[in-house]
Order: structure tokens, then sequence, then C-alpha cells
């Protein structure tokens, strides 16, 4: 016959802390390692991949007044009208695509920016 004891072993918040902040400290070396490894990944996608930039630029919101600007002043107000909520994200995705892929205050590129603008407004209809 055995002997079926159970025990109730529960640790406390402050032990699981100690013991992660052991594991870091005596680690260090290894996670300074994987924190330069993803600081390097990271270089390295945002200079040679251009959906990573466009990802990361959309997320941090760097340019929202500059999309907004341009969203006014290449769009009539009757193609705004005409644009639901879907279609408007599309347009402005287009134009984050333009902010990212070559300089836009240049006098040339504008009739390129409002046609490239206004393709992208008609094709998301």
């Amino acid at each position: 016959m055995t002997n079926n004891t159970t025990t109730n072993e529960t640790s406390s918040d402050s032990d699981i802390v100690e013991a992660l902040s052991s594991a870091l400290i005596d680690n260090i070396e290894v996670f300074m390692v994987l924190g330069a490894l993803c600081l390097g990944i990271s270089v390295y996608g945002w200079c040679y991949v251009p959906q990573f930039r466009f990802l990361v630029t959309k997320l941090i919101g760097r340019y929202d007044s500059e999309i907004m600007a341009l969203y006014d002043e290449h769009l009539t107000p009757k193609m705004k009208e005409a644009l639901d909520d879907a279609s408007t994200k599309y347009v402005k995705n287009a134009i984050l695509v333009i902010l990212e892929s070559f300089d836009h205050t240049e006098k040339k590129a504008k009739g390129t920016v409002r046609k490239i603008i206004r393709d992208a407004a008609k094709e998301a209809k």
C-alpha cells in the first residue's frame, strides 16, 4: 500500500520575483546578446525591407499630419464623400507608401503624387 499524502506547496510573489531577478542577473550576457540580435534585425529590416518600415511607421503614427495634408490637398470634397471608411484607410495607406517611397515635396513629383492618390481613391470604390 502506498502513502498518498499531498503537500500544499505555494510560493509567494516575492519568491517568484526573487527567482526571476536572480535568473536575469546570472544570465545577463545571454540577454545582452539577445537584445543586440533584436536590434540588429530591426535595423536590417528598417534599411532593407520596405514592408517592415511601412508597418513600423504605421504603428508609430509618424506621418499622420502629412497624410491628412496630402489627403485634403489632392482629393476633391466630392471624392472624399464617395469614400467609405475602408476606402479612406486604403487611400491613406497608399499615401503612406508615397511618403516612404520618394520625396513628395519636389515640384516635379506633385503631378505624380496627385495621380497616385486619385487612382487609389478610384480603385478603393
